[in-house]
C-alpha cells in the first residue's frame, strides 16, 4: 500500500447506531485514490455493530480511521470532535453517515477552496434518494454556482427560513470553522445555519451546482421522527435567535434584523401551513401539537390560523385535493424546503 502523503482534508463521518448505511458511505468516499485524504468516523455511544465490524474497513484501507467515545452527547458536541479530529488538515469535510457521496465531490470542493482563499466553506448539488437508494428528486433552488458574498448569502439563507446548500455536502475551511464551532445548547435541526451565518459574517460561500452526493430520506433520520412541523419550529427558533443577536448587538442593524425576523416568520408560517399541515394527523393530541406550533411562529392570531387550516385541510385530504390545494400555497407562500432539515448524529 503507497505512504499515505500530508493530509489535507480529513473527511469526518459523526455516526451513531447505523452500521448499515455507514458502510455504504465510507466506501463512497473511500473509491477516491487520493492519498492526501483522512477519514475519520467519530463513533458517539453507537450501540450497534459499528465498532466490530468497521476494524474490516480499518484493514483495507490505511486512510481511514476510528475514534469512539463513550458518552453520548449533543449532535453538535459530536460535530465538534470531529473539528478536533481534523487536526493539522487544511479542509474538513462533516459528512452524514446515512447518504452517498460521488468520489470526485473531494476533489471539486478541494479544488475550489484553494482556487477562492475568501471562500469559507462550500457546498454542492445532491441527488434525493429514498431507502433503497433510488433517486427520487434533486436540488434545484439554485443551478448557478460560483463564489456568493457572505452578506448575500446571508441575507438570502434568512429570506428563504433555510439554504439551497444541504448540509452534509459541505466542506469547510478549517480555520474559518474551528473558532467558531458548532453550538451544542440549540437544536440540530437547522442549528448549523448559525454556525454558517457567523462565518458568513467574515468569509464568502461557495456552491458547486452540479449534483456530488445522494441524500437519503429515510425513516430512521432524526427529522423524520419527530415530524416536519416541529422541524419548520426548530428552524425558526435558531434563525429567530440569530436575528434577535444581531438586533440587539448591533443598532446599525437593528432594521435589518427585525426584517429577517419577519421574513423567517412568514416562510416558517406558510411551510408549517403547507408541510406540517400535511403531516398531521387527525388524533386530538396531534392537532393540539400543530396549533401550538403555528402558534410559536404567530404569537398573534396563530391559534385561529391553525384551527381554520385544519378546518379546511380535513376535507381537503378526505377528497384527494390536499396535495393540490397545498401546492398553490407553496408556489405562492414560498413554503420551499430547497434543504432538508434533518437531525445530525
Amino acid at each position: 500500500m503507497a505512504d499515505l502523503q500530508p493530509v489535507r482534508v480529513t473527511v469526518a463521518f459523526p455516526t451513531i447506531g447505523r452500521w448499515s448505511l455507514l458502510r455504504q458511505a465510507l466506501q463512497s468516499i473511500l473509491r477516491n485514490p487520493r492519498r492526501d485524504v483522512r477519514v475519520v468516523v467519530v463513533d458517539n455511544a453507537s450501540g450497534d455493530e459499528t465498532r466490530t465490524e468497521i476494524s474490516k474497513l480499518l484493514k483495507e484501507d490505511a486512510r481511514l480511521r476510528y475514534v469512539r467515545y463513550e458518552e453520548r452527547v449533543h449532535p453538535h458536541a459530536n460535530w465538534n470532535r470531529c473539528i478536533e479530529a481534523a487536526g493539522g488538515a487544511d479542509y474538513l469535510a462533516i459528512f452524514h453517515d446515512d447518504d452517498l457521496y460521488e468520489p470526485e465531490i473531494l476533489d471539486r470542493q478541494i479544488e475550489f477552496l484553494d482556487r477562492h482563499p475568501s471562500v469559507g466553506f462550500v457546498g454542492t448539488g445532491y441527488w434525493i434518494i429514498d431507502e433503497r437508494g433510488e433517486v427520487r428528486g434533486s436540488s434545484s433552488a439554485r443551478r448557478v454556482g460560483g463564489v456568493i458574498p457572505g452578506k448575500a448569502f446571508i441575507r438570502d439563507l434568512m429570506r428563504r427560513a433555510g439554504s439551497f446548500i444541504t448540509c452534509p455536502s459541505v466542506m469547510y475551511r478549517k480555520i474559518a470553522l474551528e473558532p467558531i464551532g458548532f453550538d451544542a445548547g440549540v437544536d440540530p435541526r437547522g442549528g448549523d445555519y448559525l454556525t454558517w451565518l457567523k462565518m458568513a459574517e467574515r468569509w464568502d460561500v461557495g456552491y458547486i451546482p452540479t449534483p456530488l452526493m445522494r441524500y437519503r430520506r429515510h425513516a430512521r433520520q432524526g427529522s423524520a421522527s419527530a415530524g416536519l412541523g416541529s422541524g419548520t419550529v426548530a428552524v425558526f427558533r435558531n434563525l429567530s435567535r440569530y436575528a434577535s443577536s444581531v438586533a440587539e448587538n448591533r443598532p446599525e442593524r437593528r432594521a435589518e434584523a427585525e426584517a429577517w425576523i419577519r421574513a423567517v416568520r412568514r416562510r416558517c408560517l406558510a411551510r408549517l401551513l403547507s408541510y406540517g399541515l400535511e403531516d398531521c394527523g387527525d388524533s386530538p393530541a396531534e392537532r393540539v401539537r400543530f396549533v401550538g406550533q403555528v402558534s410559536e411562529i404567530c404569537p398573534v392570531g396563530g391559534g385561529v390560523v391553525a384551527k381554520v387550516g385544519l378546518l379546511i385541510g380535513r376535507p381537503l385530504k378526505r377528497w384527494g385535493l390536499f396535495r393540490i390545494a397545498m401546492n398553490l400555497l407553496r408556489r405562492e407562500g414560498g413554503a420551499d424546503r430547497s434543504a432538508p432539515e434533518r437531525s445530525a448524529v
